[in-house]
């Protein structure tokens, strides 16, 4: 089962560097729907060493799709295992891995970021918290569908609270296919609102407007959650 052999490379990746020193996980799960009646819960994880500089790090990320197809509800289970490196600054931090995704159905018009079915993908990310606005930037490639999907997103820290604050900002995204017969793209661009706990939390929701090359233009919603620091006190 192609599942289960996504959980088992998975493990096998986690137990190499739980010996060079503490790990660090960062855990997220977000949720999004939109005027087209398509929805998608995603959730992930990654692990790396702790502390500044290279390290190694590893990851999973799974997610449920449903979308509309000609009147017809469509349901796509996904799980990307991956692994790569990450360097770590004072204020901001590079990342770059690269992995497979096992996809139970193929899809002719993907909507998000892993493209149109399984394969190889790499995917790379920067994050910028010392600068005003903070930035990040992600691109997910899928090399078996020649699918890319990116995200820009800057937020500007405008209230502080007891613990934590608030942050308001805005975002976009584009992704469609790069090469191969497939035409189709998608973009979308918003606002959004974050609200950091103070205790190694995020919480943002973002609203806005969402435009492709197969289907009318409507609106979209999501709101996501990110745990980051968290000490699993290996050795």
């Amino acid at each position: 089962m192609r599942m289960g052999r996504a959980v088992a490379a998975l493990a096998v990746m986690m137990a190499a560097p739980a010996a060079v020193s503490a790990q660090e996980l960062t855990a997220y799960a977000t949720a999004s729907v939109d005027g087209d009646e398509s929805n998608i819960q995603l959730v992930g994880a990654s692990v790396r060493p702790e502390g500044l500089g290279l390290r190694p790090v590893v990851a999973v990320q799974a997610y449920r799709l449903n979308y509309d197809a000609g009147g017809e509800s469509t349901t796509v289970w996904s799980v990307g295992p991956s692994v790569g490196g990450s360097y770590r600054m004072e204020g901001g931090q590079l990342e770059g891995r690269v992995g497979y995704n096992f996809q139970s159905e193929e899809v002719d018009s993907p909507l998000i970021g892993e493209g149109g079915g399984s394969g190889f993908t790499t995917a790379v990310q920067a994050i910028s918290w010392a600068s005003r606005p903070e930035l990040q930037g992600i691109a997910s490639y899928s090399w078996g569908s020649e699918y890319l999907w990116s995200q820009a997103q800057a937020i500007l820290p405008v209230m502080e609270l007891n613990q934590g604050g608030i942050g308001v900002g805005a975002e976009a995204v584009w992704q469609g296919n790069v090469g191969g017969e497939d035409d189709y793209e998608a973009w979308q661009v918003g606002p959004v609102v974050r609200w950091s706990t103070g205790h190694e939390s995020n919480l943002l929701v973002g609203a806005g407007y969402k435009n492709s090359s197969s289907r009318d233009a409507t609106w979209y919603a999501r709101v996501g959650f990110v745990k980051y620091g968290m000490s699993l006190g290996l050795f």
